[in-house]
């Protein structure tokens, strides 16, 4: 799948679900924003592996969050409208998680942005119905899931990247 043309800012991108996520776009050819809020060590780490692959990288310190103030007057939100890109939503599933997202994906709406999929992310070793709340997701997020993301104490960019389906980001960056 090739990405060209592609630029993706990936939240939470130092470790993890993010780190993968910035791996896999990279390889593909996007351009990465390696955004992080505590670990500017391991975003470094993140941006070289992208570099590695090829990719034009740029870290940016901030944390997560789709309305996140960014300054006395700007959030996280005016960064995406001025960007233009399609937005992934990631679901950190726990309880509340269903308010959460749908209370996002509508701010994403209201911002006449595009969400391109979301992932949910297993924050939670074992997350009461899990499966029913995904599915409920699903039926009400209105963009394709991307994957389940499910828990680990410490997961590699190969292991999360095995569990994800990006060609939809292809798609809506088309």
């Amino acid at each position: 799948m090739s990405k060209d043309g592609l630029c993706a800012i990936v939240t939470g991108s130092a470790s993890g679900l993010g780190a993968a996520t910035a791996a896999i776009l990279a390889k593909g050819g996007a351009r990465i924003v390696v955004n992080y809020s505590s670990s500017q060590k391991e975003a470094e780490q993140t941006a070289d592996l992208c570099r590695t692959a090829g990719a034009e990288v740029v870290v940016v310190e901030g944390a997560g969050g789709f309305l996140v103030p960014l300054n006395s007057y700007q959030t996280g939100a005016d960064l995406a409208v001025r960007l233009g890109l399609p937005m992934v939503l990631v679901v950190g599933m726990r309880l509340g998680c269903l308010n959460h997202a749908l209370l996002t994906r509508r701010q994403i709406e209201g911002f006449r942005l595009r969400c391109a999929g979301w992932v949910a992310n297993c924050i939670l070793p074992d997350m009461p119905y899990l499966d029913r709340n995904v599915r409920a997701l699903e039926q009400r997020l209105d963009c394709p899931l991307l994957g389940v993301v499910p828990f680990r104490q410490d997961p590699s960019a190969a292991q999360v990247a095995k569990l994800l389906s990006l060609e939809p980001l292809s798609e809506a960056t088309a």
